[in-house]
């Protein structure tokens, strides 16, 4: 155990006792597995020079609630696999707002929760926290247009470009102009745009990159009801080995629509920590999920 906590020392002892648990009490996988994520955070770094280090927003909210989280105190919420517990149709979700910042509300009370177990009760306090977070993305954004992503050795400025500007319907096309081919003319477009943008697969990169540059891991599943199924859409960032904090994202309305909507699913890193999902799994043992 003394080894792992050395080679992860990010993770609890909850949370490696977790991770050995998923295999079966074996600590080789278990090593193996955590050595296989080193490696691979490695070889993304090594990818990234010194030039391209992430800046983080100053006097920000969510930057600083995000330092006040700690691994060895806030360790209720286990690291798991990318495959461990999955929502279904039947699985709760968390408040949620409909002011065009639902994705970035779902992303700060995933802070919010982890940090403290406190979620915002009124309206006021959930429209500010959605803010808060497109806030800081944004702002994040803007300081590293021109660097690459830790998580993907991409530009920010091409990520959000692909997000925003190619990976939209025909008819938007038709309608708004393309931003161009450089740095430059694409910061001048989305600077123009960004306040009527609805929040996607970037901003989520975005928020989880701020995220794992603190050290707090986590990753986003995304999921869509398809008649009595969820079918998983992405997960965002698309990485390997185990150990995260995953959070699940309801997506439903019309696709790349003012009707699209997000909320945040109580599953993932939340059911083993969330009494009401554990009572919810003793009453339903005997049904076929």
């Amino acid at each position: 155990m003394e080894l792992l906590q050395t080679l992860a020392p990010h993770m609890s002892h909850e949370s490696l006792s977790d991770l050995i648990r998923h295999y079966n009490g074996s600590i080789e996988d278990a090593l193996s597995s955590i050595l296989e994520s080193n490696d691979a955070s490695s070889a993304a770094g090594d990818a990234v020079s010194a030039e391209n280090a992430v800046i983080l927003p100053e006097n920000n909210m969510i930057i600083d609630l995000a330092k006040s989280y700690n691994a060895q105190v806030n360790n209720s919420n286990p690291l798991i696999r990318l495959n461990d517990n999955y929502p279904n149709t039947r699985t709760a979700t968390f408040p949620s707002i409909k002011d065009g910042n639902c994705l970035a509300h779902a992303m700060g009370l995933t802070l919010a929760y982890i940090v403290n177990k406190k979620i915002p009760h009124t309206v006021a306090e959930n429209k500010e926290l959605g803010q808060e977070v497109r806030a800081c993305i944004y702002d994040f954004m803007w300081l590293n247009w021109d660097r690459r992503s830790i998580l993907t050795s991409t530009t920010w400025h091409e990520t959000v470009y692909l997000a925003h500007c190619v990976g939209i319907t025909e008819e938007e096309r038709l309608t708004y102009n393309d931003w161009g081919d450089t740095a430059q003319n694409r910061l001048d477009a989305w600077m123009q745009e960004r306040d009527n943008l609805y929040l996607t697969t970037s901003e989520v990169l975005a928020f989880c990159e701020m995220m794992h540059h603190m050290h707090i891991y986590i990753v986003f599943r995304t999921w869509r009801r398809v008649k009595n199924r969820l079918q998983q859409l992405e997960t965002v960032p698309n990485l390997q080995g185990d150990g995260y904090i995953v959070f699940d994202l309801l997506h439903s309305g019309v696709l790349d629509s003012a009707q699209a909507h997000y909320e945040l699913l109580k599953s993932g890193s939340t059911y083993n920590s969330d009494p009401k999902s554990k009572k919810r799994k003793r009453l339903c043992k005997s049904r076929v999920v």
